[in-house]
Formats: C-alpha cells, sequence, structure tokens
C-alpha cells in the first residue's frame, strides 16, 4: 500500500513538472510568434537602428525562469508596452541556454535581462527582473533618459524623465527620474536654481526616499 503510494506520489510530482515545464516553452514559441516583432539578428538590428532613432531592445531569458515567463505572459502582451518597444526600439529576444556567446559578451549573469544598447549595439543602460505593465513602462522611460543623459542630450533626457513623473507619478522610479531631471536641466542651462527647485520637491513628494537624501548635498 505505501509503495502504490509512493509510487503515485512520484507519478504526481513528475507530471506537474512536466506539465510546468511545456507551459514556459510554450510561452517561449509564443514570444518569438505573437505579440512583439522581434527582429532576427543584431546585425538587422544594427542596420535598422542606423536609418531610424530607436535603440536596440534586449531581452535576454531562461526557459525555467518564472520571472521570465511573467513577463512573457503578463507584460508582454500588454498594448502599450508592445506600442513602446515597438515604436521607439528595435527589439531582440535571446534564450540565455541557446545565445552563449552573446551571454558572455554581455554579461548575463541573470534572467530576466534588458539591455538597452546603441546603433552599434553596445550597452547603454540594463535592469534585471520581472515588473509588471506599468513599472515596466516607467523603467523603460528611465532607461531611455538615462541613455540621453549620458550621450549629453540633455534636452531629451528632460523628456524622458518628465514621462515618467507625469505618466507614472507613483512608480517608485519616480524619485530617480526627479532627481535626473533637475541634474537634466542644470547642465543644459547652468542654472543652479534648477538644482535648488529638485531638492525642493523631492523634500516634499519623497521625504524619505535615497534619491531625496543624494539631492540633499
Amino acid at each position: 500500500m505505501k509503495k502504490t503510494y509512493k509510487k503515485g506520489l512520484i507519478s504526481f510530482f513528475l507530471i506537474t513538472f512536466i506539465s510546468s515545464v511545456s507551459f514556459v516553452y510554450a510561452s517561449e514559441k509564443d514570444i518569438k510568434e505573437g505579440n512583439i516583432e522581434w527582429r532576427d539578428s543584431i546585425e538587422q538590428a544594427k542596420k535598422e537602428v542606423k536609418e531610424t532613432d530607436k535603440l536596440i531592445f534586449f531581452f535576454f531569458h531562461h526557459p525555467l525562469c518564472s520571472g521570465c515567463k511573467k513577463i512573457i505572459t503578463d507584460t508582454l502582451p500588454d498594448i502599450q508596452v508592445k506600442k513602446t518597444l515597438e515604436g521607439e526600439f528595435v527589439p531582440l529576444t535571446y534564450l540565455v541556454t541557446e545565445a552563449k556567446d552573446l551571454v558572455q559578451q554581455y554579461k548575463v549573469n541573470w534572467t530576466p535581462t534588458f539591455i538597452i544598447a546603441d546603433e552599434n549595439a553596445h550597452e547603454q543602460y540594463r535592469w534585471v527582473g520581472f515588473l509588471p505593465p506599468n513599472d515596466f513602462l516607467s523603467q523603460v522611460a528611465l532607461s531611455e533618459g538615462h541613455v540621453a543623459f549620458k550621450k549629453e542630450d540633455f534636452d531629451k533626457a528632460q523628456t524622458y524623465f518628465n514621462k515618467v513623473l507625469k505618466e507614472f507619478p507613483k512608480s517608485e522610479f519616480a524619485p530617480e527620474a526627479r532627481y535626473y531631471l533637475g541634474v537634466s536641466q542644470y547642465k543644459a542651462t547652468h542654472d543652479s536654481s534648477h538644482l535648488k527647485k529638485t531638492w525642493d520637491d523631492m523634500k516634499k513628494l519623497y521625504p524619505e526616499d535615497n534619491w531625496t537624501k543624494k539631492a540633499s548635498a
């Protein structure tokens, strides 16, 4: 009786495991065929970026990664996420189990990993982990602001940092966006009043946030 029960229990767990793995792999198939218009190669992406004002968007994922699965099932199907990724980026997706050279090149040691790259496929910004649609969009806008800031295009940087503040004011990325908005304004004008206003705003809006502490001096 005990042996029969034990065998049945083992069979149940094996079936559950195989089913869950199959579901994840099915989701990986869907990501290629369905929601986002992923490009076929880096060379194709680089060529397209050089002809537009877009950036390259990398999505590195693993077939057994639960965070990757949630990105695929919960975040990427969102209409605004699709519109943003296809409208502002040239998107590429890779399984880390297959694209081992790229994993080594970009030093991907966790999944999901998202990398924003320039027209030469050089990394400009990255983040890791699952985010639901609104938080994902806020993170994307913040990353675009940082890329513009890094290129010293401070007007463009302000546009993206303002986007975070206006469209996602309750986002956890809002304090960082407000900090860099003030810095971008100062870098563009050399008017120190922008830094004072940043500090005043952050004390009022985010009194306990670490970015407010950074703005205090």
